[in-house]
């Protein structure tokens, strides 16, 4: 039996600055010393399938970062696909989905925790707000889960 891929991403790049012909010949580390286009992430594609871990690791500056936010939709992509087992069916390309179905993937699908807790976290809210509201985002509106939930998180940490 063929498993199929929960996460699959084919030819990623992200490009900052509108590139040239020059940018292949002409790169110093990954900007362009033409055209000063910088390319963040360049032809990035893997997949991962069920119950596997995925290890992203690499240099500074190397695009890990930008992989991320990219695919949790901070980032846009100046090119590429990615697809989501748990989205259409693993047929639709997620950055090209509605800013709507965009949020549905955060709230349900994907999470990400950022280095900079400042990106991810209301530093203004409690952390049992700041729980309260990822699952309020996903649909639920029932107090006692949340505090449930909130309680788990905290004593787990």
């Amino acid at each position: 039996m063929h498993e199929t891929p929960v996460l699959s991403v084919r030819n990623l790049v992200v490009r900052h600055g509108n590139g040239c012909s020059q940018c292949a010949q002409n790169m110093e580390k990954n900007r362009c010393i033409v055209c000063k286009s910088v390319w963040a992430a360049s032809d990035i594609s893997f997949d991962v399938y069920p119950d596997e871990v995925l290890g992203i690791v690499g240099e500074s500056g190397s695009g890990k970062t930008t992989l991320m936010r990219t695919l949790y939709f901070d980032i846009p992509p100046t090119s590429g696909t990615a697809t989501l087992q748990n989205y259409k069916d693993g047929q639709k390309n997620i950055w090209e989905a509605s800013a709507a179905e965009q949020r549905m993937i955060k709230n349900n699908i994907m999470g990400m925790v950022y280095q900079n807790p400042v990106m991810g976290l209301r530093m203004n809210y409690s952390a049992a707000s700041n729980i309260a509201e990822k699952i309020i985002a996903a649909g639920s509106r029932s107090a006692g889960q949340m505090t449930a939930r909130a309680t788990e998180l905290l004593e787990a940490v």
